[in-house]
């Protein structure tokens, strides 16, 4: 079973949270900045904004098709598609 939207939008934003904590932690002096810190803040934060692009696409795609399958609009003739 594919993970859900809304999920994969939380867990997104937790990633950039953390990837925006922990420079901010290194710079007040709670953590020595290094170089595998300074990696893992930046990549937290990439992947978060990848997942949150991903999921919100997701949540949006989910609506859609939930819009399409319940529309009661009365059908054209000739096929009457939405492009057609």
């Amino acid at each position: 079973m594919p993970p859900r939207p809304n999920r994969l939008f939380v867990f997104g934003l937790a990633l950039v949270v953390i990837g925006a904590v922990l420079p901010f932690l290194m710079v007040i002096g709670v953590f020595e900045a290094s170089l595998v810190l300074s990696l893992v803040s930046y990549l937290s934060s990439v992947s978060g904004l990848f997942l949150g692009i991903l999921s919100a696409a997701a949540i949006f795609e989910e609506r859609r098709r939930d819009q399409d399958q319940g529309e009661d609009a009365p059908k054209l003739p000739g096929g009457g598609g939405r492009y057609s």
